[in-house]
């Protein structure tokens, strides 16, 4: 019986970079696709983090997509946060497009459901 081939995936080359926010919390995160491309930010469940958008990749750069995975508070190498609401995550992110120029961009979700 043949085997399904998948692609491979480094996940150990992915470049992280760090946007730092006013509150001087970094934020992690990984770009995927083409440079300069349409703005898809991609929020990862949990656990999770910015490297599980990897294998978009190659679907983005084909697309003319720009995919900006980012990690969340206290997950991968984005600064944990005290106190944090749930709610909070839409100023960091508002902060991360406002820095990056972004007035429009698409989302792509992924959760570990209730856990």
């Amino acid at each position: 019986m043949d085997r399904p081939s998948f692609p491979i995936f480094d996940f150990e080359s992915v470049r992280t970079e760090v946007h730092r926010l006013a509150d001087g919390r970094e934020l992690a995160y990984a770009r995927f696709g083409a440079p300069r491309g349409k703005p898809v930010y991609y929020f990862h469940g949990c656990p999770g983090s910015r490297i599980e958008a990897a294998p978009a990749h190659t679907w983005a750069a084909e697309t003319g997509y720009e995919v900006f995975a980012l990690d969340r508070p206290g997950c991968g190498r984005s600064t944990p946060a005290p106190r944090y609401r749930m709610l909070d995550w839409a100023r960091d992110v508002a902060a991360f497009a406002d820095a990056k120029g972004h007035e429009r961009f698409g989302i792509i979700g992924l959760s570990g459901g209730g856990a």
